[in-house]
């Protein structure tokens, strides 16, 4: 028997592809061992609960949305039609939110996409999601201390009454403050500091107090004639959904709170709802709040990176003006911390599979990751100080739905790939393929109605448009899907129509962002991918993870074998045997 299973085990590892490697899944038990494991080692406990979790999606991206986006989008993009392009994002991010509802019951892991990626779709695929999420994190981070950088020099100018005052401190490509405030973050992370569920609950509270007093406040000057035109002509329905795919920005917190899973009590039943609870709240304040910046004030007189501040000013609300601008210049420092805290976390969770650089799982004697939090922190400061806050929204929006598009694809394959191995694979990446195809289209005719008189670009659309649907409906009728792992988890409803919507949807306002936009994206894919051919492929612990399974297959298959031509061994020996 011995040598039956070595011989078997050895042709199976010797005959594995480089496809084979590159799709190399890590089990699930892993994945819950790990993260049991640091737990136990870091001295975390499973302390945060349904409202905590909650506060915590809510206060990592509200501020952002309300302070940094809404006046952006109001003036750039969509007009008195801003609480739309919210509405979109809300719809997308509902759409995308069953899938993590069910993955992060599921896989509880602090990992997130990371984490479901290489669970069911390969380690290939762990790595562009982990590149995602670092837009997510420390990107979004980096961001939100370039908006944080010209708030501040926009009060003093205000203070000072003069329009260049301070200007030398937040040029276009050098801004001296959003450096220095992303530095400091990172100085704090590095002498160990870290923020409790009892501060980050306090300072989200006064965020959304904050909130509700600007929106009350603007809501007493409302003017119904400010909101019409209610889409602008400049702009158009295509402004509205390029508005759409910018508030993206301002929904990544129930995100970062499935990478809380780990914390969390029982998480297969808080997690679902903390999802939820994040996208409603994040969703009514964000409406609510850029409607009365919009009533308020006309949307052409908006100043895109003051917001409320500059609306305030305007109707000689000196006073309110000056405690928004006092709020948004305290909170939004907080947002940049938590941003980045997440960021070595995810290198170490890499680090420890073998698909970064070990130096990135070094712990100090403090339990710290220096290393890690050193060599991050000092690339996003470059970031911070270096590029705009534009291009630093459009590709953390992209990234957002890309990681998205993702998570779909994980619960789907999670669904129907047990079933059928061969055609799955196959329908899901023609369905993808074709959808983006469609959503491209259509993004052509959206934003140049001409476009409908071209007779390829129409046949195009609709063309692909019908394969998407025969696809999915093909993944519905020819791929069923598997059983519940445990009847207490949640479970998403209409699998496959809604990560199928889900992933047009996300495709569909990717197609919304600008030439640049696309063009950084696609630059950190391929970033992204070529980090794991240079490292990853050479140095992941896929080895082990394909040995425990080829080795569970081949002693199966090895002592059936051997059962069949000698029926009278004992059974019950075999059988434990292959249980070991």
């Amino acid at each position: 028997i011995n040598a039956e299973y070595g011989a078997s085990l050895a042709h199976a590892m010797s005959s594995r592809t480089a496809w084979t490697r590159m799709l190399a899944t890590k089990p699930r038990a892993w994945i819950l061992l790990q993260e049991d494991e640091e737990l136990a080692t870091s001295g975390l406990t499973r302390q945060l609960g349904l409202f905590d979790l909650i506060m915590i999606g809510i206060g990592g991206t509200v501020g952002t949305g309300v302070f940094a986006l809404a006046g952006y989008i109001a003036r750039e993009d969509a007009g008195p039609a801003v609480m739309v392009s919210w509405a979109v994002a809300a719809f997308g991010c509902t759409v995308n939110g069953f899938a993590y509802m069910e993955l992060s019951s599921l896989v509880p892991s602090s990992g997130s996409v990371y984490a479901y990626s290489y669970h069911a779709l390969g380690e290939v695929f762990a790595v562009v999601a982990a590149w995602c999420l670092t837009l997510e994190y420390g990107v979004s981070g980096a961001a939100v201390a370039r908006a944080w950088g010209t708030k501040l020099v926009y009060w003093i100018q205000d203070l000072a009454d003069s329009g260049s005052a301070g200007s030398w401190l937040d040029l276009k490509y050098c801004s001296v403050v959003a450096g220095a405030i992303q530095g400091v973050c990172v100085v704090l992370l590095l002498c160990g500091t870290s923020f409790g569920k009892l501060f980050v609950n306090t300072m989200t509270a006064i965020k959304i107090g904050l909130i509700l007093f600007m929106t009350v406040a603007a809501f007493t000057h409302f003017d119904a004639g400010n909101l019409s035109p209610f889409i602008p002509p400049e702009h158009g329905v295509s402004g509205v959904l390029t508005g759409g795919t910018a508030a993206f920005f301002g929904f990544i917190g129930f995100d970062e709170v499935c990478c809380l899973a780990g914390e969390a009590k029982n998480p297969t039943q808080t997690m679902p709802r903390a999802v939820v609870g994040t996208i409603v709240g994040t969703a009514v304040l964000s409406v609510a709040a850029s409607l009365a910046l919009v009533g308020m004030i006309q949307y052409d007189l908006i100043d895109p990176d003051a917001g409320f501040a500059s609306g305030f000013k305007s109707l000689d609300w000196n006073a309110i003006a000056h405690i928004t601008q006092a709020g948004e210049i305290t909170t939004l420092p907080i947002v940049v911390f938590i941003a980045f805290l997440a960021q070595p976390r995810l290198l170490f969770a890499m680090a420890n599979d073998g698909l970064a650089p070990s130096i990135f799982g070094r712990v100090d004697k403090d339990g710290n990751l220096f290393w890690g939090t050193l060599i991050s922190g000092a690339v996003l400061t470059a970031i911070a100080t270096c590029v705009p806050f534009d291009h630093l929204n459009d590709m953390v929006s992209a990234g957002v739905l890309i990681s998205f598009s993702i998570c779909n694809c994980c619960l789907l394959t999670l669904r129907c790939k047990p079933s059928s191995p061969q055609l799955f694979p196959a329908l899901l990446w023609a369905f993808i393929a074709a959808t983006g195809v469609t959503a491209f289209s259509w993004q052509q005719c959206i934003t140049d109605s001409s476009m409908l008189d071209n007779i390829p670009l129409m046949i195009v659309a609709h063309l692909f448009a019908a394969v998407s649907i025969c696809l999915l409906i093909a993944l519905w009728r020819y791929c069923p899907q598997s059983p519940a792992v445990d009847g207490t988890l949640f479970r998403s409803p209409w699998v496959p129509l809604l990560p199928g919507v889900a992933i047009f949807f996300n495709w569909f306002l990717i197609a919304q962002l600008t030439v640049t936009g696309l063009l950084l994206i696609s630059g950190w894919i391929l970033l992204a991918v070529l980090s794991y051919f240079v490292y990853g492929y050479n140095h992941s612990l896929s080895d082990q993870f394909l040995r425990l399974h080829e080795e569970s297959s081949v002693m199966s298959s090895t002592l059936n074998s051997r059962l069949s031509d000698n029926p009278a061994v004992d059974t019950d020996l075999y059988l434990s045997l292959i249980h070991i």
